[in-house]
């Protein structure tokens, strides 16, 4: 399957447009502009323009997303090491390539890497925010890969 339907701007309307603006005016685009959200004519980069395709779903999902990274406790370099993990594993090349700038910004190392491939002990609240973390990117890589983004 491929991307068919690249929804511009201009076209949306309604829950469509709502989304969009959801996810390009809020906490993902604040801060700095290590990751695009949108191509030079306006279209969601990523799989935010699939998310577009059933916009309750989408929005229920980016909603998820925007509150493990930016409403939890954990900090940057967790989060991005968490979002690498997942690229990794379920070879999303968009994923990774999108957050390794934003990883590097963060300031990750080769020894948080390895504390985290090592399976470092983390308390409970931590474990459970980070595997909330992990199982949402787990749920946005395989349809990455199906889509070929």
């Amino acid at each position: 399957m491929t991307r068919k339907h690249p929804f511009r701007p201009a076209d949306l309307d309604g829950d469509r447009l709502a989304l969009y603006r959801s996810i390009t005016e809020g906490p993902r685009a604040q801060g700095p502009r290590l990751l695009d959200l949108v191509s030079d004519d306006g279209v969601l980069l990523g799989l935010f323009n699939e998310f577009l395709l059933r916009p309750a779903l989408g929005d229920a999902l980016q909603r998820v997303g925007a509150a493990v990274r930016y409403a939890g406790s954990l900090g940057g370099r967790a989060c991005e090491m968490a979002v690498l993990v997942v690229a990794a594993h379920w070879d999303s090349a968009f994923e990774r390539t999108a957050h390794e700038a934003v990883g590097r910004a963060a300031g990750l190392t080769g020894a948080e890497l390895a504390a985290i491939a090592a399976d470092a002990p983390l308390d409970r609240e931590t474990v459970f925010e980070l595997t909330t973390f992990v199982g949402y990117y787990a749920t946005l890589a395989p349809q990455m890969r199906v889509f070929r983004v």
